[in-house]
């Protein structure tokens, strides 16, 4: 209800009505958005950028590329005093984690007489997503002191398939809304080690998953140059 609610917004606010040509051609390249509320964007698939390529007026690329890396550190000090003892014990611990993820989502567009204003389109392709993530956590001036760290590897593979329709409200812009499913396998390794309790405790272990999920709704904005 909501992505209808912004796309009647949309509709309203341009004013413009577009008569598209008989010998309508799609432009070759083109930055896609997510319209995630109004005058609010980001990219369409992908979290640092969406682009389609069109190789005629059947047949489009879309890639989704994404990436993240963050890096962040905290201290947190604890005193504890007990009542039968005249003294407290001091916990320092020192937490430093690094994250990264990269990822890239291709989709071959096939669209059905394209002529029409309002286009339909399917598309299929594969999505692969990497991530690692590593913790170290130093307790330091506490009655139990050491070290643990933890790993953690994870890959993703999958496929994608949506349908959909664009409409062109300008010669060089569109709306389109499409829906679709994903089917992915995961693998995610995770190698554990701690130095405090048990001295030199070693755990490592890998969880597999096969996942069959809706992609939500979305509303895209289109921009052709």
């Amino acid at each position: 209800m909501r992505v209808v609610k912004i796309l009647l917004i949309l509709l309203t606010a341009s004013g413009v009505t577009f008569a598209q040509e008989q010998n309508f051609q799609f432009p070759k390249y083109a930055l896609q958005f997510g319209v995630v509320d109004l005058l609010s964007f980001s990219p369409y698939y992908g979290n640092l950028i969406s682009f389609k390529y069109h190789f005629n007026n059947h047949y489009a690329l879309r890639v989704g590329l994404s990436g993240a890396n963050q890096d962040t550190e905290s201290d947190t000090k604890k005193y504890l005093t007990y009542s039968e003892r005249p003294d407290s014990i001091t916990t320092d611990t020192n937490v430093d984690v690094t994250t990264r993820q990269y990822g890239i989502n291709l989709l071959l567009l096939k669209y059905f007489k394209p002529d029409k204003p309002i286009k339909f389109y399917v598309g299929a392709g594969p999505t692969v997503s990497y991530a690692t993530s590593k913790s170290v956590t130093k307790k330091k001036e506490s009655y139990l002191p050491g070290t643990s760290s933890e790993e953690r590897n994870t890959i993703n593979l999958g496929l994608r398939a949506v349908y959909g329709v664009e409409w062109f409200f300008h010669s060089q812009m569109s709306l389109n809304m499409d829906y679709g499913m994903d089917f992915y396998y995961e693998r995610s390794d995770t190698k554990r080690q701690r130095d405090y309790y048990a001295p030199g405790e070693k755990t490592d272990y890998v969880r597999t998953s096969w996942t069959f999920s809706p992609v939500s709704l979305r509303l895209g904005l289109t921009v052709y140059f």
